[in-house]
């Protein structure tokens, strides 16, 4: 856990060994790191693992058995591209937060909260999906400079019920979500 949060000039990360059963924050900080080993078989919890890991560009292989995604890989400004996410996970909050991505990859269903996701993806031009798991949807595209065009409707994720500041600072967006929401606290 953590092992080796913070040490910024850490340029080469090597693959996890097997057996390990948590690799939360391991990476976090070190601004340097250039690659993302995958994710070993055993790992539930992948939160925070690469968080501003700057020099990171391509994604780390997610396995079949995670469920945590939060802050993965949050301000690692040169990535992208996203992993694709198995099915099975339920938390990306944060999880791509600040990053260089320019679309989605398909969110799978079982997902609660896309809370903050794609904060300041200033890159992203296109949203694959919004999962009908999803509840929350605070600030999930806020500051997505880039994004012209959204095709999504608020029937197709009827259990959302908040969405602050969720497409706040788009300046590029030409539409809105269609339809109107089927639940607002």
């Amino acid at each position: 856990v953590q092992t080796y949060n913070g040490c910024s000039l850490i340029k080469k990360a090597y693959k996890y060994p097997k057996n390990l059963i948590d690799i939360y924050g391991c990476y976090w900080g070190c601004r340097s790191l250039k690659n993302a080993p995958d994710f070993p078989e055993n790992i539930e919890n992948g939160a925070y693992v690469y968080a501003s890991c700057e020099s990171i560009v391509l994604p780390p292989k997610i396995n079949n058995n995670c469920k945590k995604l939060n802050s993965v890989l949050e301000y690692c400004k040169s990535l992208i591209e996203m992993p694709d996410i198995p099915n099975g996970v339920t938390d990306v909050v944060n999880a791509f937060k600040g990053t260089a991505i320019a679309e989605t990859k398909i969110l799978p269903e079982g997902i609660n909260s896309l809370q903050n996701t794609f904060l300041n993806c200033k890159n992203l031009i296109k949203i694959k999906n919004i999962p009908s798991t999803v509840n929350n949807m605070d600030g999930t595209f806020k500051g997505c400079e880039s994004l012209e065009k959204i095709d999504l409707r608020y029937s197709d994720f009827p259990n959302a019920n908040s969405f602050i500041s969720t497409f706040e600072g788009c300046t590029k967006l030409k539409n809105s979500i269609q339809g109107k929401p089927t639940r607002l606290s």
